[in-house]
């Protein structure tokens, strides 16, 4: 996958974009939009009529509706960004192909393959690009990290997804059965991570438990088996009071880097600390530990609302940008079926507490 630099975000046409859902997502998306040029988002529809007034009086936007279907009828649109909950996500694609127009989705791209493969058969029928909005991979951290790969100053050997929160940071309807929960909700951004990451995943073993729904995991751990000896690992819960959103590269020379995706923050783990380091973390006095804790904190969490946006703003640009050019969108929507053709191999091997094969037929 080719990610753009901040030079190639420069867009020659004007493009119109209606927005479908305005819920909280909706609001980063049309933040990114504000910040890219000749973008106009000309139209927002939500099943609920004041989210989508509110939404649209807040942006300056004139049209609003409840049914998404009077927006697609809106003839100069270029582009229908669909930010509704994953049920919803193929029938809304479906129709917008068949109204022409271009697609940016929200992930995950649907709640199973069956569902991609209808999506995918609509768009080549209509001849439209579709972007699955696979965010993470433009967080600078993980470029950055992606290069050091792909110069050779690492040497992969494993690959680590640890995401860990409670249940309240995320929307309720999120982690619902039939929305997929957490596994859908959140696990797809290991998953594409690691499928960025890794050489192609052969074989996955996962295991989790639920607390309340049996059909939902609060807590799973995933192996996943690559076609040589490298590996990666998914460590998810949303029992954990502290938080961690984290990615990790260990090389074979040694060699180990972290990815704090909180922070946006890449922290080459080579070397060994010095000395001063540990009595200060580990001997230290808990006030001054604390107090250095929070300053860090405090100038990290603003540093990630603003990667946050700028991650959305990237893969926007990209995606209008190849529209542009008639090019493949930054994630294709085969990389939206291949991420969840990961997830229901994850999923299978929770149920069936095997070990499952991975094919990418």
């Amino acid at each position: 996958m080719r990610i753009l630099k901040f030079d190639e975000f420069r867009l020659s046409h004007e493009f119109n974009v209606g927005l479908i859902g305005a819920g909280a997502v909706s609001e980063i998306h049309m933040a990114a939009y504000k910040s890219l040029q000749n973008v106009k988002v000309t139209a927002i529809c939500d099943i609920l009529e004041e989210k989508a007034r509110s939404l649209a009086k807040k942006y300056g936007v004139q049209k609003t509706f409840t049914r998404y279907e009077n927006l697609l009828e809106i003839k100069d649109l270029d582009v229908v960004d669909i930010c509704t909950p994953t049920p919803t996500h193929a029938s809304i694609a479906c129709d917008a192909a068949s109204y022409g127009h271009d697609i940016l989705l929200e992930k995950p791209m649907a709640l199973s393959v069956a569902q991609c493969d209808a999506i995918l058969k609509e768009v080549k029928k209509y001849n439209v690009k579709l972007c699955v909005n696979h965010h993470a991979l433009y967080y600078s951290s993980i470029r950055k990290a992606k290069s050091l790969l792909d110069s050779g100053f690492y040497n992969l050997k494993a690959f680590r997804v640890s995401w860990k929160g409670a249940k309240m940071s995320q929307p309720k309807w999120s982690l619902k059965p039939e929305n997929g929960g957490l596994l859908w909700e959140i696990g797809t951004h290991g998953v594409y991570l690691a499928r960025f990451f890794l050489p192609e995943i052969t074989r996955v073993f996962a295991i989790g438990n639920a607390s309340e729904n049996p059909l939902l995991y609060d807590n799973f751990f995933v192996i996943l088996q690559t076609r040589d000896d490298t590996f990666g690992v998914m460590d998810y819960s949303v029992t954990s009071n502290q938080r961690e959103y984290l990615c990790e590269i260990t090389g074979s020379d040694g060699k180990r880097a972290l990815i704090n995706l909180r922070h946006n923050v890449l922290i080459d783990k080579t070397k060994y600390q010095p000395k001063w380091y540990y009595d200060f973390w580990y001997e230290g006095t808990d006030f001054l530990r604390s107090w250095t804790k929070w300053a860090i904190r405090t100038f990290a969490s603003r540093k990630k609302g603003i990667e946050f946006i700028r991650s959305k703003m990237r893969l926007m640009a990209g995606y209008l940008k190849s529209i542009e050019e008639n090019k493949s969108p930054p994630v294709t929507p085969e990389e939206g079926r291949a991420t969840i053709k990961l997830l229901e191999c994850i999923k299978k091997s929770i149920h069936t507490n095997k070990v499952v094969p991975v094919s990418w037929h």
